[in-house]
């Protein structure tokens, strides 16, 4: 009921439900493949370590299983990254118009207004601090449960 209020005193006092989503799209589109390379990476580092070092995959000690947790969730979140910070800026923008059509709108527009390393990957180094532990974690405990 707030909202309808304060909309009465600085809007048309309409209800945009629109504005929930925003930034659904990016979120889409960077979840799923996030999910899938993150997976993937980790089973491919243990395959491959199993067939460098010639054991099987219930040899490998907890400690190889973190690391490659790790590994998989930095490289996996590497690649989604942009995606994350498109979502993050479509939900904060106030305006009644969207700030871009789509999530590949916006990507461009970002590295055409601010570069590729000042814009997509501005603070991906918290992120490492959040994920990296987390996924590697998550992912040696995922094989052994």
């Amino acid at each position: 009921k707030i909202p309808l209020e304060q909309g009465k005193k600085e809007g048309d006092g309409r209800l945009r439900i629109g504005a929930l989503y925003r930034g659904i799209g990016a979120t889409m589109f960077g979840e799923a493949p996030y999910a899938g390379l993150k997976f993937a990476c980790y089973e491919w580092m243990k395959s491959s370590l199993c067939n460098l070092w010639k054991v099987e995959e219930s040899d490998l000690t907890p400690l190889t299983r973190v690391s490659c947790g790790a590994l998989s969730g930095l490289m996996a979140v590497n690649v989604v990254y942009p995606f994350d910070v498109v979502r993050r800026r479509m939900q904060m923008h106030e305006g009644e118009k969207g700030l871009y059509r789509t999530p590949f709108h916006a990507i461009l527009q970002i590295v055409r207004e601010e570069g590729v390393q000042r814009g997509l990957y501005r603070g991906l180094t918290l992120n490492y601090i959040k994920t990296v532990p987390n996924v590697a974690l998550y992912m040696s405990i995922y094989d052994v449960a």
